[in-house]
Parts: C-alpha cells; structure tokens; sequence
C-alpha cells in the first residue's frame, strides 16, 4: 500500500493532487489499523480521511463532499462496506484497493462501482494483494481473476465462488485441489445448465440511433423543449401571481423570483432547496446538455455528465410539474369555478395568400358505452385565414415547425379577425368532432371483431383443456373403482349370487373404460 502510495499519489515528498485512492475492507478493526499505519509513514492531516458504518449523516456527507471536492486537501479514503453502500466517487478517485477479498466476490464487484460508473472519465485501476508464499492469498487471488473472467456468465454465480472458498478454509485442503474442485464445478454447472442459459431471456438492447430520431420527433410533435418547458412552469406558477417568476442567473440556469406564489411554497420548500425546508433555493436547469462537458475542456473531448451541486435539473417526471400539469387540469374545463382560455396574438410569417392563421388547439376524448376512455389526444391545427374567411386546415406538421414569434400582434385586429371568422371556427370544430366519431367508430367495430374472434378461440381452446382434464379424472376413477371391484371379487368368490353380481359390475366399468 505505502509502494502504491509513493509511486502514484507522491512525488518528491509531497501530494501531487491529481490521483486519489479509495481502500475498502470488511472490518472497522483493519480500517483503524490502515489508519494508524499510514498516520505514522505520512504524518497527520486532512490528506486521509475514513468512512464507515455508525457515522452520522452529516459525518458521512462531509466526508463524500470532502473527498469530491477538487479542493479539498483529501488523498486517501479507508472505507469499510457496509459504509461504500450508495458512494458515488467516479469523479474524484480512479484508483481502488481491496485490503481483504470478501468472501462474496459480488461484493467486490459493488465496490469496483464505485469507481467505475458512468461519469468516470477515466480508465479505473484496481488493486489486491497477492502472494506466491501463502497458498490461501494465492488461492483467493485465482478465485478473483477467475471471476473476473465469468462476470458475463448468467449460469456461473457468485455462489459458486462462495462455496469453493468457503470449502478451502473449512476442509483446510490444498490450494490445488481446491482450484481443480472450483474448475470442476464451475463446468459442471455450465454442462447441466446449458439449455437453461439459453432459455434465459435476452437484455432488453440500447437505444439506438433509431430510437433517438423517433424521440427527437414525438419531442417537436409536442413542442417539448428547453424553452417551452421554461414557459409552461412560469405560465403556471404565474396563475395566481404576477410575472415575472422565473429569472435567468447568466450561467444557462434561472431562480425563482421572490416571494414564492403561496400555493407553491410547500412544493418548493420540499423539492427544490439545498438540505431541506430550510435549505438555500436551488437554480434551475431546463436543459439536460447543461451538464454536458469535455472531459478534459476540449471540444474534441469525450463528454461527460457532470450535474452541479447548487442545481436542480427539471423535467415532466419532477414533483414541480406534476403540480403544473393539475393545475391547468383544472383549469382547462369550461364553466367550472377556475375555467380559464388562453389567447395569444403575435405577427410572425404566414403562409401565401392567406392573411392570418388560427392556430387552435384541442382535447379530444372518447369513450364507450361503459364510460371507459378509449382516446385522448391534444393535438394544435391550423387554419389559415384568407378573405375573412378559413379556408382548409393546413397539413399537419411538428408544433416546434411553428415557433413562437415574439413580436406582440395587434390585440385589436385581431378581435376584428375573430368576430369575423368564429363562426367558421366553430363549424371546423363540429366537423372535426363529427370526422372523429366516424373513424373511431369504424376502428372500435374492426377492432372489436378482431378481439371477439381471438377471444372466442381462447375460450375454445380452454373449454377443451377443461374437457380434457375433466375426462382424465373420470378416467382415473373409473380405473380405481375397477381395481376395487376386483380385488372385492376375489374376496366373494365363495358366494355366487354376489360374484356374479360383482363380476357384472365389473363388466360395466370395462366396458366404460374402453368406450373412453
């Protein structure tokens, strides 16, 4: 360990600051000893630090800040397990040693990742102890690199490895027979297990490029963008508040403008303060690239998620827009005690010959005659104006292809426009409702019959598993009340009336038997 030390993490007796190690081990008793060890080959001092079960959290978040923290003076971090649990360290550390192997090489396999996990920029290395001279450390060593080996392997498991160490310290064998016992068992266990790792199901595979050009669609058919995510959190909280409630902080993120809009404050306080209620307010990023960075500041380097402790990453899954997307729930029926329409009117370019375009948007919501929903759907048309009049809607096309002009229109002219053209409005809304019906009716007729037919062979198919079951019950009992009435005849064989009647009986159920 003091070798590992001098030749990666000093340099002409002092700390070279740019490589960190982490050390684990099982038990708080070699941690103290580690501890104590390496304060008397370097000296006291904020250089090492420790971690391990019964520390307060406070205790243990100062010392992951710590040790995170590019500033801080820490070089060193001794840790025991059941305190690695949950430690994110990829960005601070790349070199790791195991004191002791665990008997579970899968807990040794947890603590790799907390090294290597995604945001590590780069390449980890891990260390154990070896030795040619002790046979048991030798042999550990083997069961490791063994592993190591089959981490891929789905009928290989850890407690396999488990075992074979557990064998060795127990039996007290020899090394070599111990690994001869461990490659047996190890190819025994993929010969009797080999049609059953074939039967295992595959992993479910990455997204591909594929799979991002049909999110980056349905994300402009929805108009889903950094901005718009920015605009419909301030749209809502601005309900019961004056504008503006968002505002930029120049670094790409905004704050939240005080004082917080009443109905929002608990939200708030609970979901976006650093440490709790009381906490300083988060700023808030509506962009995930934000976090996006070269890992070493070029633009030709690989990137890298890198989130800010100081921000809070907003997105339609967070609390805050589980309360935005109820509030206009609320909002969005008409007639009701906090109905409410939106209109807005800006100048931007419209299509050729055509004056203005309408752009409405509308919730379509069907259901069947059990009041089941069977269609829900919110989608924006546009009807161009021309003459006073709306002539066609337009072709169908992504939201984003509209963009939203920021030059404010002419409020007035714009209630002209629409004293003129309502009433076409409304008419392109009953036909739209009316074309709608149509298709959906037609789909559910088609889809019904499709659904009937596959049910009615289900049903089929089941009837006869039931008849087949049924039928070898009856068989069963026939076969055993035969059995019975035998060995019964065998027993009355000296009293003719009742053989005779037995052996009629008996008759009977053969007969019934064979018939089946």
């Amino acid at each position: 360990l003091e070798r590992l030390i001098d030749d990666r993490l000093r340099s002409a007796g002092s700390w070279r600051g740019d490589e960190r190690l982490v050390v684990f081990t099982e038990y708080l008793a070699t941690l103290n000893y580690v501890q104590e060890r390496l304060k008397a080959r370097y000296g006291e001092g904020e250089w090492l630090l420790a971690l391990y079960g019964g520390m307060t959290d406070a205790e243990r978040d100062g010392v992951k800040r710590a040790f995170n923290d590019p500033r801080s003076p820490a070089q060193v971090l001794v840790a025991t397990d059941a305190a690695g649990e949950g430690l994110n360290l990829q960005r601070s550390a790349r070199l790791l040693l195991h004191w002791d192997i665990p008997w579970n090489p899968s807990r040794m396999e947890q603590r790799n990742g907390r090294l290597d996990r995604h945001g590590q920029v780069r390449d980890v290395q891990v260390y154990h102890f070896d030795s040619e001279d002790d046979e048991s450390i030798r042999f550990l060593g083997k069961v490791l690199r063994k592993r190591s080996q089959t981490r891929e392997d789905r009928v290989v498991t850890d407690q396999i490895f488990a075992d074979a160490i557990f064998s060795h310290f127990d039996d007290e064998t020899d090394s070599k027979r111990s690994e001869e016992r461990l490659e047996r068992v190890i190819g025994n266990a993929r010969f009797a297990n080999n049609d059953a790792a074939a039967d295992l199901a595959t992993s479910v595979s990455l997204p591909g490029r594929a799979d991002l050009t049909r999110l980056v669609e349905l994300k402009g058919e929805l108009d889903l963008s950094p901005a718009t995510l920015r605009e419909t959190l301030e749209t809502a909280m601005a309900i019961s508040a004056s504008r503006p409630r968002l505002q930029p902080d120049g670094n790409g993120r905004d704050r939240l403008v005080h004082p917080v809009p009443a109905l929002w404050q608990e939200l708030v306080d609970h979901t976006l303060r650093e440490g709790g209620p009381t906490g300083p307010l988060l700023a808030l990023v509506f962009d995930p690239e934000h976090y996006v960075q070269s890992h070493d500041g070029t633009p030709q380097g690989r990137p890298v998620y890198l989130p800010e402790p100081d921000s809070r990453l907003l997105h339609l899954g967070d609390a805050i827009y589980h309360r935005v997307m109820s509030t206009f729930a609320r909002y969005r029926f008409p007639g009701g005690p906090s109905a409410a329409t939106r209109w807005t009117v800006r100048t931007g370019q419209v299509p050729e010959g055509y004056s203005a375009v309408v752009l409405l948007t509308v919730e379509e919501l069907a259901a069947n005659e059990l009041r089941e929903p069977c269609h829900h759907w919110v989608r924006t048309i546009a009807l161009p104006v021309k003459a006073d009049k709306v002539a066609p809607a337009l072709p169908d096309q992504p939201m984003q292809n509209w963009g939203t002009p920021q030059s404010l229109g002419d409020r007035n002219a714009s209630r002209d426009l629409w004293d003129e053209i309502e009433d076409d409005v409304v008419e392109q809304v009953r036909r739209l409702r009316q074309d709608l019906q149509t298709s959906l009716t037609a789909r559910l007729q088609e889809s019904g019959k499709v659904v009937r037919d596959r049910e009615k062979k289900r049903f089929e198919r089941r009837r006869k598993e039931i008849a087949r079951a049924v039928g070898e019950n009856q068989l069963n009992r026939l076969a055993k009340e035969a059995d019975k009435l035998r060995a019964k005849a065998q027993q009355m064989s000296f009293f003719a009336e009742i053989d005779q009647a037995l052996q009629r009986q008996l008759a009977d159920l053969e007969a019934e038997l064979a018939l089946r």
